[in-house]
């Protein structure tokens, strides 16, 4: 598997061959909090396969994943109202995805 990355003077992207756990590893919201970025690099990868192009998500999935995981600066349940196509499914589905295959105690990954 290889996952892309920004030169670092800032020119063209590198490709990097990584294994799923290394991917795993970099990208685990519970260790690092960074919620948006794991579930971008997890839409990105199944998009690849449909006819539209890949969108990053915006900040306000992030808000929703951080609630999901208990992270937000807010004491209230949460509901996800938004207009049809909103990706309510696909931001639920990714908090999913994240809580089976890392450990939320510990971080680290139940594989």
């Amino acid at each position: 598997m290889s996952s892309c990355t920004p030169n670092c003077d800032g020119g063209d992207t590198v490709e990097v061959d990584l294994s799923p756990a290394e991917i795993r590893a970099a990208y685990n919201p519970f260790e690092h909090g960074c919620w948006l970025d794991f579930a971008n690099k997890l839409t990105q990868g199944y998009m690849a396969g449909e006819y539209d192009d890949w969108s990053p998500l915006g900040a306000h999935h992030g808000q929703w994943l951080r609630h999901l995981a208990g992270d937000a600066d807010v004491e209230e349940d949460l509901s996800l109202l938004c207009h049809r196509d909103g990706l309510k499914t696909t931001i639920v589905t990714a908090f999913l995805v994240a809580s089976s295959s890392t450990s939320p105690a510990t971080g680290r990954s139940g594989r």
